[in-house]
């Protein structure tokens, strides 16, 4: 300022007396020192501004901030540690000591808060916090150690509450988890199920050689509404049984009609329309049926079919069976029923006799009973006997004893 002093002025250059030169030194002291005051005071200002503009934007912020001394005592915290905390019973003021606090917090947390405020150390982890109605949140904590405007040494506290993303990802975990189960489980179908058509290639062809061997005709055959039979498929067997070969039965259908024997084309219609009646009221179970049939040469036999219904459009019908010649079995049912009935009249036959001989068997027990009765009456009669005997001849051995006595002592008397 004294310089600029020196040459703010106009025409030649003056010199300055001595008493001017330490006004102007002083002059310019003072103003340099009322400008450092002011520029102070604006950056003071600005400072101020821009701590409350940062301050506004941390209590904006949905983490929590808590700034804290070494000692483990509160600086700051935002408005978000005061919404969580306040509710809880801590109203979260400068001065506040986090040991208040150990109990919401692990030992890791507390491992990693003093190795910031000790060793400068910055670390973050992910904790969780149990609340007192058992609520279990999860936060991300992070510590960043800063130098406080004392000087002193501090940390930047803050948790940012993740309990939605850990759930999230939690769920997403287990939703991984069930797909790669369930890409496991496909792979093993997709290759089950390769493995699979192989062996229904396999069983399609041992079927079809199976079907031509069993004895019998394997068909498939679909019955329309009116009553009109067309085979969709037909096995060898049918030679046997009707004298048509399976290609004749699947081109022709009037074919199979030509099996009925006249009179029997009522009987015949009748089977049908209660096949279709029980189809389409949804009974699925197995049809059986036994019905008089001729082969193409007259020859009439006895069929049995059986077979499985599944309901078609328009009241039309499916049905997958098997028909087999049983004339044989009906002659040897026959023949048993008739061995079955000479069976029962000589079992009923058997039965009187054994009735007879039970009431013969009766009969001799009453004689057996009574003639015992009379054996013991004739011992008890034969014992009484001897007895009586016994008494007789010991009466006349006494008597003879008393004459013989009687005699020396009438003797001896004269």
């Amino acid at each position: 300022l004294y310089g600029v002093l020196c040459l703010e002025h106009e025409g030649a250059p003056r010199a300055w007396a001595t008493e001017h030169i330490a006004y102007a030194q002083a002059a310019g002291e003072t103003l340099m020192r009322l400008l450092e005051a002011r520029l102070r005071e604006q950056a003071l200002a600005q400072a101020r501004a821009q701590h409350t503009e940062l301050q506004d934007i941390i209590d904006a912020m949905e983490d929590q901030v808590m700034v804290v001394r070494s000692s483990q005592q509160l600086v700051y915290a935002n408005m978000a540690v005061r919404r969580f905390w306040n509710p809880l019973g801590h109203p979260m003021l400068p001065g506040t000591l986090l040991s208040d606090l150990a109990a919401y917090f692990t030992a890791e947390d507390r491992q990693m808060l003093a190795a910031a405020l000790v060793d400068g150390t910055r670390a973050s982890r992910e904790s969780s916090l149990r609340l007192p109605a058992g609520q279990e949140l999860r936060f991300l904590l992070s510590v960043q150690p800063i130098l406080l405007a004392d000087g002193g040494p501090g940390v930047v506290l803050s948790a940012r509450d993740i309990t939605e993303r850990y759930h999230i990802e939690r769920a997403l975990v287990s939703t991984n988890e069930v797909l790669s189960q369930r890409q496991r489980e496909l792979t093993a179908n997709l290759a089950e199920l390769r493995a699979t058509q192989e062996l229904l290639s396999l069983a399609r062809a041992r079927l079809q050689r199976i079907a031509d061997t069993v004895p019998g005709m394997i068909y498939e055959a679909e019955i329309s509404a009116e009553g009109d039979v067309r085979y969709t498929y037909v096995s060898t067997g049918s030679r046997a049984l009707f004298g048509l070969p399976p290609e004749r039965m699947l081109s022709d259908p009037a074919a199979f009609a030509g099996t009925v024997p006249p009179g029997r084309e009522m009987e015949y219609r009748q089977t049908l329309q209660t096949l279709a009646a029980r189809t389409h009221r949804g009974d699925l179970s197995l049809f059986e049926v036994e019905v008089w049939r001729q082969d193409a040469t007259g020859h009439g036999r006895w069929v049995r079919n059986e077979g499985y219904p599944q309901p078609l459009p328009e009241g039309a019908i499916r049905l997958t069976g098997i028909a087999y010649d049983i004339t044989e079995r009906r002659r040897q049912a026959l023949l048993l029923e008739q061995r079955s009935e000479e069976l029962a009249l000589r079992q009923q036959q058997m039965h009187n006799y054994l009735a007879q001989l039970e009431e013969s068997n009766l009969q001799l027990a009453d004689a057996r009973n009574e003639l015992r009765a009379t054996v013991t009456r004739l011992l008890r009669t034969q014992s009484q006997l001897l007895q009586a005997e016994k008494m007789a001849a010991l009466g006349q051995m006494t008597a003879g004893l008393a004459h013989e006595i009687n005699n020396p002592i009438n003797f001896a008397h004269g």
